[in-house]
């Protein structure tokens, strides 16, 4: 099973949620990768999530590398899966305050509400690497 190309702008979409789950940027774990999922909009459950795993995970390992998280979108998603309109979709959960933009605070209160416990300085990190504009916030444009 291999994963269909996704574009750079798709691939920066995918390393924001899942860096959203790992605290050191390389791997999550079986759990972690099922949020994730959720977050993008996919309903699989576990079990069948984990059997995939076991499939696409060439390490034998329970945590998964970013190579492996997005191999698992690619094959969830189909053919007809729009992966930015997935992402725009994520945004739009984690806009906590409805303003059109990703703040740190937003992040914050996503990642509690998804039981993860991450240092702001973490989350500082992850919108620092989608802010463009470097105002401190992401906005949809730059997804």
């Amino acid at each position: 099973m291999t994963a269909q190309s996704f574009t750079e702008q798709e691939l920066r979409d995918l390393r924001l949620v899942f860096d959203l789950f790992s605290s050191d940027k390389k791997l999550i774990t079986d759990k972690e990768v099922c949020e994730a999922l959720r977050l993008l909009g996919f309903k699989t459950a576990m079990e069948d999530i984990l059997a995939l795993l076991q499939k696409v995970n060439t390490s034998g390992r329970r945590d998964v590398q970013f190579d492996t998280f997005t191999n698992l979108v690619s094959i969830l998603q189909g053919s007809d899966f729009d992966a930015h309109e997935e992402i725009i979709q994520c945004f739009r959960i984690m806009d906590k305050d409805g303003d059109g933009y990703l703040s740190v605070e937003d992040l914050s209160m996503s990642s509690k509400e998804a039981k993860l416990k991450l240092k702001r300085r973490e989350l500082q990190n992850m919108i620092s690497e989608a802010d463009k504009n470097g105002d401190g916030m992401v906005s949809e444009q730059e997804l």
